[in-house]
């Protein structure tokens, strides 16, 4: 992991996180002491680190730790992908992963908010952006041979999205 954080601050990065399959065995293992080398170790480069992960309990228990500057939360515990269990997506981990987003006090990535197309995009715009803390963002993952137009469409949906909450939160 340190060539990996020296290749990456030589190169320019602003910021960095660790990939989620490796914060879930992590904390599957309950091993905090590695996760604090290598945050620790970035830090020391000057760059804010982060974690990404499939679980929502791996978030809370890292919060618990206090090493890292942000987290990028998955709406779908779907790590069952890299471990070669196939795919995996629950409806229930959306309620985990934002109840976690909410719990943690660091700024977060909410990621996989569309579950991989299964989510319509109004809906799980409008739910993300409700759930999500101010100074929160969403990233959303896009494959435009399914639709040319998506990136321009999804950002026009985005818009909407928030005017009716900024409307709706100035009539109060």
């Amino acid at each position: 992991m340190f060539k990996a954080i020296d290749e990456v601050v030589r190169i320019g990065c602003k910021a960095l996180y660790f990939h989620g399959a490796l914060v879930d065995q992590a904390y599957a293992e309950q091993d905090g002491e590695k996760l604090r080398r290598w945050s620790a170790y970035a830090r020391a480069a000057g760059v804010p680190v982060g974690v990404a992960g499939h679980a929502s309990q791996a978030h809370l228990w890292v919060d618990s730790l206090d090493i890292v500057d942000f987290h990028a939360v998955c709406f779908f515990n779907c790590g069952s992908l890299h471990v070669g269990l196939g795919e995996k997506f629950n409806l229930a981990d959306i309620f985990l992963a934002t109840e976690a987003i909410q719990r943690i006090q660091k700024p977060c990535i909410a990621y996989k908010i569309m579950g991989a197309g299964r989510i319509d995009p109004r809906m799980a715009f409008e739910y993300a952006l409700e759930r999500i803390k101010p100074g929160d963002v969403v990233n959303v993952g896009m494959h435009r041979g399914d639709k040319e137009d998506m990136v321009a469409e999804n950002a026009r949906l985005v818009g909407e999205i928030l005017d009716v909450k900024a409307s709706a939160h100035v009539s109060r």
